[in-house]
């Protein structure tokens, strides 16, 4: 059976259609109590007065705190975009760099040429990138997961062409494992990418209004 994501604004609405129930509710009570126990003197007059204002400045309370939450929310919502955007970019820098190494690697023609003359720089810089992200504040475990899936990749390749450039003949003789490796680093990169985009993905769909139901 598949189950179904309640969207974000749906949630909101309900609760706010929840909340506006129950003021309803509190002020349909006062008014039968009106109806029933009408005022006579000018005390009962009064108290009524000071019954509806007391309860239109709860609403007023209420609205203003509601407001201040929804803004709150959208803000850290804006914030975690932003973070999580600057990430795609580095981590998808870092794949681009594994992804140039694998095409290479995988050409038997441009195998023995592109580890000689690599530069194992990009690989430290890709990483180095990778390790100033704030873990802790992305705010997904997906996230997290997606960049750390990223880091390995990036640091198996690195180890598989410092063994290559150490035992050149082997590019050549054993090509086919030599491609099958990359291969793989690359196909283990994946996830991590993917787990990423679709945490931006989740995080513009709450920003996104809630579709309309046929």
């Amino acid at each position: 059976m598949t189950r179904s994501i309640e969207h974000p604004s749906t949630a909101k609405l309900n609760f706010a259609a929840l909340r506006l129930f129950g003021f309803a509710g509190l002020i349909g009570a006062l008014v039968t109590a009106l109806v029933l126990h009408p005022p006579i003197t000018s005390a009962d007059y009064a108290g009524w007065a000071q019954a509806f204002g007391s309860i239109g400045a709860i609403l007023f309370a209420v609205s203003i705190a509601s407001r201040q939450r929804r803004d709150t929310d959208r803000r850290e919502l804006m914030l975690r975009s932003s973070r999580l955007a600057a990430v795609r970019g580095m981590t998808e820098h870092a794949v681009g760099v594994v992804e140039g190494a694998t095409i290479a690697l995988l050409d038997r023609n441009l195998a023995e040429s592109y580890v000689a003359k690599h530069d194992a720089a990009l690989f430290d810089e890709a990483f180095r990138m990778l390790q100033q992200i704030p873990m802790l504040e992305l705010g997904t475990v997906g996230a997290v997961e997606g960049v750390t899936l990223i880091k390995n990749g990036v640091n198996a390749m690195k180890a598989h062409l410092a063994t290559l450039h150490q035992n050149p003949p082997s590019i050549l003789q054993d090509h086919a494992q030599v491609a099958q490796r990359a291969s793989q680093i690359q196909f283990q990169m994946e996830p991590g990418r993917q787990k990423v985009a679709a945490e931006i993905i989740r995080l513009l769909n709450e920003f996104a209004p809630m579709p309309k139901a046929r």
